[in-house]
């Protein structure tokens, strides 16, 4: 093999090419005497993987297969590797080194996969009625029991695969693609009510790509970033339609503790079947986060939503008001997170109502990420939160309490 650097200076492999290069620095002198090609050292590093049975031993052979895979240029294949040494790491430290490893990886990789997934029961995955008879002043309305709330267990995923394009100190370039699924199993009680309806039929997927750039206009400011996507939304295996969007951003640093960040969005829907109608979407958003003293973080956030139907009964205003406070020392190993939401939407005219629809939602709820249980970089969370919804149409008051499972990456 040829060793393309001198292993005599550790300090400065070191600092000008991180911990990855200084493990592999080490492992190719120690085979400088029987000189072997890059896919036979990982060979015989993978099979050392494979007999070994301790965890020091398994996250340090990790970790070289991941320096070998970064010196042939294969940054994804080194970030797998670099997933599958968390799993063994020995201690803290040595896993927030290997984290540090991780993002110099993917912050050099033209290639930036993400992934999402979360499971939770739903008392009402239908938005179906709570109870069977509702009235209407004069009117009665019975409802079938395929209309009425069924409960189940919703599942949902995403997946963001970006490429990039372009990089420089100022600005930043990159194609996007984005899936975002959700899906249902229904309860035995849903199946009794409703024997003849599956989970997929209240399915939703939605497909875009998108293109994005982010430019430094000002020293004093953030990045400002301008995306364009197009995509197609389809639900129970149906189209329901497409859409073209346009995302504009900037971001400030209002201090050396607070950031914050402006955004505004249209997007033009298209129904792909006759009951949807054709629609614009319009949105404002603001954005402030504050690290605190003691290291714990404050994060607050302001979201205003205009839909503009051809239907009347469909277009509506909303604004919703997010805090989210996140402890910075985990609890017993637990990471904890609690937050609040009020919102607030009106439909000036709506089918069930002369007086138009008015809806105010609140919501708590605490989040808990179980930080030693990991595998390949993902730790599992848990959000339980209560909600509470009054409406001037009684068919849209609920309350309830919700628990849900999923799992984010670590790195």
């Amino acid at each position: 093999m040829t060793n393309w650097f001198s292993c005599q200076n550790h300090s400065w492999i070191k600092r000008n090419f991180g911990k990855i290069a200084l493990v592999f620095c080490v492992l190719s002198s120690s085979l400088q005497a029987q000189p072997i090609s890059s896919d036979g050292q990982a060979q015989s590093v993978l099979q050392a993987f494979q007999q070994a049975e301790d965890l020091p031993s398994r996250f340090e052979l990790a970790r070289q297969m991941a320096a070998i895979r970064y010196d042939q240029g294969r940054l994804m294949a080194a970030q797998w590797w670099l997933r599958r040494a968390a799993n063994y790491a020995p201690d803290r430290t040595r896993a927030d080194e290997n984290r540090a490893d991780f993002q110099k990886i993917r912050g050099q990789a033209r290639f930036r996969p993400s992934l999402s997934f979360n499971a939770r029961p739903s008392s009402n995955i239908n938005n179906g009625a709570e109870d069977r008879i509702l009235s209407l002043g004069n009117i009665i309305l019975v409802f079938p029991s395929s209309a009425l709330a069924l409960s189940g267990i919703e599942y949902t995923g995403r997946a963001t695969l970006e490429w990039r394009l372009s990089e420089s100190a100022r600005q930043r370039s990159f194609v996007d693609l984005d899936f975002y699924g959700r899906t249902y199993s229904l309860s035995p009680d849903a199946k009794r009510l409703a024997p003849r309806a599956r989970g997929r039929d209240y399915a939703l997927t939605q497909l875009a790509v998108g293109v994005s750039h982010l430019r430094q206009l000002h020293p004093d400011l953030g990045p400002t970033r301008l995306r364009f996507s197009i995509g197609q939304v389809r639900s129970g295996g149906q189209d329901l339609r497409s859409f073209r969007r346009l995302d504009l951003g900037q971001s400030f640093r209002l201090s050396q503790r607070t950031e914050a960040l402006v955004s505004a969005y249209v997007e033009n829907q298209i129904p792909l079947r006759s009951d949807q109608p054709r629609a614009v979407l319009r949105g404002l958003r603001g954005e402030t986060l504050m690290r605190l003293q003691g290291g714990d973080s404050l994060r607050v956030s302001l979201d205003h939503q205009n839909y503009d139907a051809s239907i009347r009964t469909s277009s509506f205003r909303e604004s919703q008001l997010h805090v989210t406070y996140a402890l910075a020392k985990p609890i017993l190993t637990v990471g904890v997170s609690v937050f609040g939401a009020a919102s607030r939407k009106r439909y000036d005219e709506f089918s069930l109502s002369l007086d138009g629809r008015r809806d105010q939602r609140f919501e708590i709820g605490a989040t808990f990420v179980f930080n030693e249980a990991t595998f390949l970089g993902f730790s599992p969370n848990l959000t339980v939160s209560a909600h509470r919804t009054s409406s001037n149409v009684d068919l849209f008051d609920s309350r309830g309490a919700s628990v849900s499972m999923g799992f984010q990456s670590r790195f």
